[in-house]
């Protein structure tokens, strides 16, 4: 007990004090807000069964493509699911490559714009951080 608050010690069933809040509402309002728009018009959220994993089976790291009805992966979503480091991870985003063009990854969450200089993406994710990505053409 305890050990997912960080407490060093064991918390006594009687007697614990109250949890303190981890953050404020005005840090968690605005990227849950843009996750609900996310599902709200997305209709590729809404399915099941189009999933592919391409985390490498990483230890803290998920990250998956979510394909719409063509087939064709239109988001990578991404959680690192370790709550105190940062981790990195390079995937294959040959998928979204375009030689010619000038090739973006935009994150949907945050409006960050980022090169896809060739077919792999460097992603870096902070502690329990979230990601989603899509394709972007110039």
């Amino acid at each position: 007990q305890g050990a997912e608050d960080g407490v060093p010690q064991k918390i006594e069933f009687i007697g614990r004090q109250r949890t303190k809040p981890k953050g404020t509402a005005e840090q968690y309002s605005k990227p849950i807000s843009s996750i609900n728009e996310l599902l709200a018009n997305h209709a590729v959220f809404h399915r099941g069964g189009n999933l592919t994993f391409v985390d490498h089976n990483h230890g803290a790291i998920l990250a998956c493509f979510r394909q719409g009805d063509d087939g064709n992966p239109k988001f990578l979503l991404c959680a690192n699911l370790d709550t105190g480091n940062a981790h990195d991870l390079w995937i294959d985003c040959s998928c979204w490559y375009r030689t010619g063009q000038t090739s973006l990854v935009k994150d949907w969450l945050t409006g960050e714009e980022f090169p896809l200089m060739g077919p792999y993406f460097h992603l870096e994710l902070n502690p329990f951080g979230i990601r989603a990505f899509m394709p972007v053409y110039r």
